[in-house]
C-alpha cells in the first residue's frame, strides 16, 4: 500500500475536526474492497484550532497502514468478529456456563460498538460506553460484567494479529461505584446446624450438605457420583449444568475432598432411601438423571427455611462460608481453603471466597486491644490513683525516648 497523509476536513456544524484516508475494507462476503475512512479526530477549541494541530491525530491513525502492520480483517466489525470467530471459540474451549456468561456480557455491549470495525474502537469511546451505562441506570456489577467481556473478545483479536496495539477495554476507566457494595452472603456453623435442623427432604439436606461441607459449587453438587465416594473422601470427575454434563471446570477441581461426619451420615441416609445404589448421580431424580438442584432449592429447601424465619440465598454462600471457617480454623492464611475449594491458585480463593481479617492484621488488633487495656488500668502508686491521661501519656513519652 502506498503511503498517503490523508485529508483533514472542518466541520463547522458540529465544530469537530474530521481524518479522511483511503484503505482496503474486509466485506461481509470476503471480498476485499478499496473504501474511503473517515474518523472525528478532535472538537474545534483552544487546543485544536488549525489543520496543523490536528495533524499528528490523523499521522497517529495512518501509521499502522503507511508501515504495513495492519490485518484487513482488523476492518471487519465486532460484531461480525464476535459472531464467526470469538464465539465459536468459546464455545469450543468453555464450559457451557462460562459461555452463557460471555453472552450475556456481549449483548450488553453489542448495541453499542457492534457496528465498529475492530481497529477503530479506541479506549476513549470504550470509556464513553461504560459511563453512558451507568447513565441508563446499569450497577457497578454489570458495567464491570461488560468491560471484563468487551477485553476477553479484544485480547482475542490482538492474540490472532487482527488488530495491534493496546486492548481499548483494558485502557478504558470503569466508572467509580456509586452504590454501596453489598457483603457477600455467608453461611455460619450456626447457619448451617439450623437449616440441617429444619429442613427434612434428605435430598435437599444432601444438597446443603455437599456444596457447604465439601465446598462444591451447585454444578458439581449434580455430577458428584456414588462411585466416586468411599465413604472418606469424594473425588469431582464431572460437573452437571442445566443439561449438559461435562468435565470439570479446571483439572485441579478433580481433586478428592474430604467427608466428614455430619455429610457421612446424610448422605448413607440418602443412598438407604434411594435403594443402596452403588454408582450414578449422588443426587439424582426419579428417573436417575442428575436433580435439577434449582428447582430442589425453590420447591423445597427455600420454603422451609422461609417458614422457620431463616434467609436462603441460594447455595454459593455455603462454598464462601466453608472456605472463610477452614481458613479460620487452620490459620493457614487460605491453605486449607484452597485445598477444599481445588482452586488452581490461592489468590482465587482469598480474593473470592475468604470473607475474615488477614492474620496480620488481627495479630496487629489484638496486641493494640493488650496495650490499650493495660493503657487504661488504673494505676496505683503512692496511694495515687493515676488515670488514663497519665497512663497513655507514659507511654508515648517512653515511645518517643
Amino acid at each position: 500500500m502506498a503511503h498517503q497523509d490523508g485529508h483533514i476536513r472542518k466541520d463547522k456544524a458540529r465544530r469537530c475536526w474530521f481524518g479522511m484516508w483511503r484503505e482496503d475494507v474486509l466485506q461481509p462476503d470476503g471480498t476485499i474492497v478499496r473504501k474511503q475512512r473517515s474518523r472525528k479526530l478532535a472538537d474545534i477549541s483552544s487546543r485544536y484550532r488549525y489543520k496543523s494541530d490536528v495533524k499528528p491525530l490523523l499521522d497517529e491513525i495512518l501509521a499502522p497502514l503507511n508501515d504495513g502492520k495492519t490485518d484487513v480483517r482488523g476492518t471487519m466489525t465486532v460484531e461480525k468478529f464476535v459472531q464467526t470467530e470469538w464465539m465459536p471459540h468459546c464455545e469450543r474451549e468453555l464450559s457451557p456456563a462460562s459461555v452463557e456468561h460471555y453472552q450475556k456480557g456481549w449483548r450488553l455491549i453489542a448495541p453499542y460498538i457492534g457496528k465498529t470495525p475492530l481497529r477503530d474502537l479506541r479506549a476513549a469511546d470504550v470509556t464513553d460506553m461504560l459511563s453512558t451505562m451507568r447513565t441508563q441506570g446499569k450497577g457497578h456489577r454489570t458495567i464491570k460484567i461488560a468491560k471484563t467481556t468487551g477485553s476477553v473478545i479484544f485480547t482475542r483479536a490482538i492474540g490472532l494479529s487482527l488488530i495491534d496495539g493496546t486492548n481499548p477495554f483494558k485502557a478504558a476507566i470503569l466508572p467509580k461505584r456509586r452504590e454501596k457494595k453489598q457483603a457477600k452472603p455467608m453461611t455460619t456453623l450456626q447457619d448451617i446446624r439450623r437449616m440441617l435442623q429444619v429442613v427434612t427432604d434428605v435430598k435437599a439436606r444432601a444438597a446443603i450438605g455437599l456444596t457447604f461441607f465439601c465446598g462444591l459449587v451447585p454444578s458439581e453438587a449434580r455430577g458428584a457420583l456414588w462411585q466416586d465416594y468411599d465413604g472418606a473422601t469424594l473425588k469431582i470427575t464431572q460437573s452437571v449444568y442445566k443439561t449438559h454434563t461435562g468435565p470439570t471446570k479446571t483439572a485441579a477441581r478433580e481433586a478428592p475432598v474430604p467427608v466428614i461426619a455430619p455429610l457421612r451420615a446424610i448422605l448413607e441416609e440418602l443412598r438407604i432411601a434411594d435403594g443402596s445404589p452403588t454408582s450414578g448421580p449422588i443426587l439424582r431424580g426419579p428417573k436417575g438423571k442428575p436433580l435439577n438442584v434449582d428447582n430442589l432449592s425453590r420447591r423445597v429447601i427455600r420454603p422451609a427455611l422461609v417458614a422457620a424465619g431463616i434467609a436462603w440465598h441460594g447455595f454459593r454462600p455455603n462454598r464462601t462460608g466453608i472456605s472463610t471457617i477452614a481458613t479460620a480454623l487452620a490459620k493457614d492464611k487460605g491453605l486449607a481453603a484452597k485445598g477444599l475449594l481445588r482452586h488452581s491458585t490461592l489468590a482465587t480463593t482469598d480474593q473470592n471466597y475468604i470473607q475474615t481479617v488477614p492474620a496480620e492484621t488481627l495479630a496487629a488488633m489484638t496486641e493494640l486491644e493488650r496495650q490499650y487495656e493495660q493503657c487504661c488500668a488504673v494505676v496505683v502508686q503512692d496511694g495515687v490513683k493515676a488515670t488514663i491521661n497519665w497512663a497513655c501519656s507514659s507511654a508515648v513519652r517512653a515511645g518517643d525516648s
